[in-house]
């Protein structure tokens, strides 16, 4: 596991890991524990740590490249049609769309282009970003700048 080789750079001290890193020790022991997934905060700092796209590192898909323009889903053929479907979906069902999640949907990348894009994937990584992003908001440990008092 990525995670544990990087405690084992750091002479197996968790905290040293979680500094370079820039997460709290806990996080870093509850993911190795197994008492909690990697996080999108986690997973940011593992990228810019070792120089993976947050894909690679999910999947162990290693590339000495950054993302392809037409790997971004925002430059997606069909993004702008089914980006307008799942803002509908999403109304629907009585949630107003998070435009914040919406502009982490543009710059989304994949391990490869996808020939074809759907509604159901769309809304599976809308709401894999919405959860990373309440995740974040939730643990004001995970970003200290953010009082308690700020969490919605």
């Amino acid at each position: 596991m990525l995670l544990r080789a990087i405690v084992d750079q750091h002479g197996g001290v968790v905290l040293h890991a979680a500094k370079a890193l820039g997460v709290s020790h806990s996080l870093v022991h509850e993911v190795l524990s197994g008492g909690r997934g990697a996080g999108t905060k986690l997973l940011r700092a593992l990228s810019e740590h070792t120089g993976r796209s947050m894909d690679d590192i999910l999947h162990g898909i290693e590339r000495d490249r950054g993302p392809r323009e037409s790997e971004r889903l925002g430059a997606h053929p069909q993004f702008k049609v089914r980006l307008e479907e799942l803002q509908r979906v999403l109304q629907r069902r009585g949630t107003k769309p998070d435009a914040a999640v919406i502009a982490e949907m543009h710059e989304w990348t994949g391990s490869r282009a996808l020939p074809r894009l759907t509604v159901t994937f769309m809304m599976k990584v809308y709401e894999a970003l919405q959860q990373g992003i309440e995740d974040n908001w939730s643990d004001p440990e995970m970003d200290p700048e953010i009082a308690p008092s700020d969490i919605r």
